[in-house]
Formats: structure tokens, sequence, C-alpha cells
């Protein structure tokens, strides 16, 4: 069955090796470098080497400092190697064979790094069932990409989809602290299906199809990258004026570091 075909009935679809490798892993070390720079404020130094002597780093700077993890995490969202890929010729061909006339970028693309080590409620590494459209309100036709940057398999917490759930619209859900879930009694354990994906592979699925994270039982991280599109050619979407649920986007009022800088920083800047 063609891909195309197969995203119609079930609502999502794997393209195994879509991407080259090296392009995914140099995205995963490009934010591990962002992280580096706070281990290093931090005095925290990698026990090992490979993924692991990473993950148990960053776990000590969650557990020494959270307010510098944060701080790297928020910054990890804007590397330049993830923002480029995520427009890329390659992933804007793919989002016309879906059907989306006019791609736009419905909100910034989110790195992940999942485990539950490095999380304060269940929701920051475990994503409960719900239907992206819910938080987006975009085009009928919105699409998710998204991007597993190492291999992940169940234990590492695969995605998890109820095939043709697109197709029922969108569900009833409850407030949580995570943001809203689709209840058990809608969408049973049992209906879901994971997805077991390498580094290169690309998921893509409807905004309407309703999908959760499994379990990362494993000390590593799962790391991917999540991007929402919509189709600004839609016709529901232009009727209904574009709506932006992501519109509240400002600067903080006064200095986040107070009394900074100093002009004999700014010249050493400038040396």
């Amino acid at each position: 069955m063609d891909i195309i075909d197969t995203y119609k009935r079930d609502g999502f679809v794997c393209l195994p090796n879509a991407v080259d490798p090296a392009e995914v892993n140099a995205i995963r070390q490009e934010a591990q470098a962002v992280f580096r720079q706070m281990f290093r404020k931090n005095r925290i130094v990698e026990q090992s080497h490979g993924e692991q002597g990473f993950a148990d780093a960053l776990y000590a700077l969650f557990n020494a400092n959270y307010q510098d993890f944060i701080g790297a995490a928020r910054a990890a969202q804007h590397i330049l190697g993830m923002h480029r890929f995520v427009v890329s010729e390659q992933i804007t061909q793919l989002l016309q064979r879906l059907g989306l006339a006019m791609p736009i970028v419905c909100v910034k693309p989110i790195i992940y790094f999942n485990s539950r080590h490095l999380a304060k409620i269940e929701g920051h590494y475990k994503t409960p069932s719900h239907q992206d459209w819910r938080s987006m309100q975009g085009s009928l036709n919105s699409v998710v990409i998204w991007v597993p940057l190492v291999d992940i398999d169940v234990n590492l917490g695969a995605i998890e989809f109820i095939p043709g759930s697109h197709l029922q619209g969108l569900a009833p859900t409850e407030k949580d602290t995570w943001y809203r879930h689709i209840p058990n009694s809608i969408a049973p354990a049992e209906a879901f299906v994971p997805v077991e994906v390498k580094a290169g592979d690309l998921v893509v699925f409807s905004a309407f199809a309703v999908h959760r994270s499994g379990n990362n039982v494993t000390q590593a991280i799962r790391w991917s990258i999540h991007v929402r599109y919509n189709d600004a050619a839609e016709s529901t979407f232009v009727d209904r004026g574009m709506p932006h649920p992501y519109a509240v986007y400002r600067p903080e009022q006064e200095l986040v570091t107070p009394d900074f800088p100093t002009p004999e920083q700014l010249k050493a800047a400038f040396a």
C-alpha cells in the first residue's frame, strides 16, 4: 500500500530511512553541546563516553541545579540544525505530497529529551492520550512530523497510535497537570499500537490521530523532534481567520539578570 493510502487510512505512517542518520545525530549532538556548557559551569564530568555517560551527567545537572537545566533546555529549542531541518526542501516536499498546498509551521519545533530522571511530573516524560489538534486548532489537514533522534523501541517509550482515530472527530478531554488528556474510556490501552523506529526514520501523523508516548523504562534518554504544520490554503482554516492559539509570546518587562551587563563586560566581549 502506498504511504499516502496508509496515512489516510490509519492517520499515521512511518517512513523508514527517510533521513540520513548522520543528519539527525548531528542535531542531537548540537543540543547536547548546549547542555555541556552547563556541565562545565556546574563542574559536572561525564564519567564515560557515549550516550549513557551524557545521560548520567544530564541527570546530575537536573538534580544539582534545576534552573541551569531549564535554561539549557530552553536554549536547546533554538539550535540551528533543528530549525534548518524542519523547513528543509525534503520536509516541504513531503508535506505537499500529503496534501498541504501551502505548508506553514504552526508553532516552533520542539526537541524532546524524555526520561523519568528528568521530570517533575509524569507528563514531562510520558505524554498521555491526546490529539495535537486540540492545542493547534489549525487546518483540518494539519500534520505532525515526529523525528526520532535515536533508535526508539517499546522499552524506550515508542510512540503509540490508535489506527483510524483521526476520522472519529475531536475527542472529549479532561484537564490535568500536563495539559488535557483523552480518558481511558474513550482511548483504552488495548487500542494503541506502538511504532518502533530507528534514527533516520520519520513518523508522520494527522493532528487528529489519537496518540501517546510509551513508558521509557530504561536509563537512557528518548531523544526526538516534534513539529506541527498547518496548511494556509485549507478553506476552513482561512474561513476561521487562521486561528493561532499560541499567540502569547512576549519578553519579560524586567531584566532577568539584574545589573547586567556592565560596560566592562561589553568591552571584554568586543575585545
